[in-house]
């Protein structure tokens, strides 16, 4: 009886993970990284006087920028994504960005020495409400929107332990090249 018990409880789990496999909506993503950037790339989403979603196929198509910061119109993805990086050379050539480290970086001599273009720590974040004072006493909300955006590094471990400062001010860019 137990046994039965156990086969019918495999099954339902089956059937949940089905299930919700179907309703997963998988994206995929392209970044075109300019040849030879290495830093934090960022892709802020829904911004009005930002740059159209770019499509090659069904996958989205992200061009990031010299200064590897990326303003698009479109919204973030809700779901999954598969990505691939490239490195752009100036005449259009790609080539494939391969190491991917998603967890911390250890400071080894290995490390140090690796000279293998990667992508570190790719992720999703919000900037939101904040308030910045009038002079008056009152005090203004920053932002009359949530700026969302996406984020990773692109580049060597050499490059990364090497460089402590790669983070981008985001309130200072964001009161400077207003989003909302």
């Amino acid at each position: 009886m137990k046994s039965r018990h156990f086969i019918v409880i495999i099954i339902l789990m089956g059937i949940m993970l089905l299930g919700n496999s179907c309703a997963l909506i998988i994206e995929p993503v392209i970044y075109l990284i300019p040849a030879g950037y290495m830093g934090n790339v960022y892709i802020f989403h829904n911004v009005p006087d930002g740059e159209p979603l770019k499509r090659e196929g069904l996958d989205r198509v992200y061009e990031i920028p010299k200064d590897g910061i990326l303003r698009s119109k479109s919204q973030e993805i809700t779901g999954a994504s598969i990505s691939q990086y490239f490195y752009v050379t100036s005449n259009g050539k790609r080539e494939k960005i391969t190491g991917e480290w998603l967890f911390s970086i250890d400071d080894t001599p290995e490390n140090r020495a690796d000279n293998t273009p990667g992508i570190f720590y790719p992720q999703t974040g919000s900037i939101s409400g904040g308030s910045v004072s009038k002079g008056t006493g009152a005090s203004a909300s920053m932002y009359n929107c949530e700026i969302k955006f996406e984020e990773f590094y692109v580049g060597t471990k050499q490059f990364l332990l090497s460089n402590h400062d790669l983070e981008k001010d985001l309130h200072a860019y964001v009161k400077e090249h207003p989003i909302c």
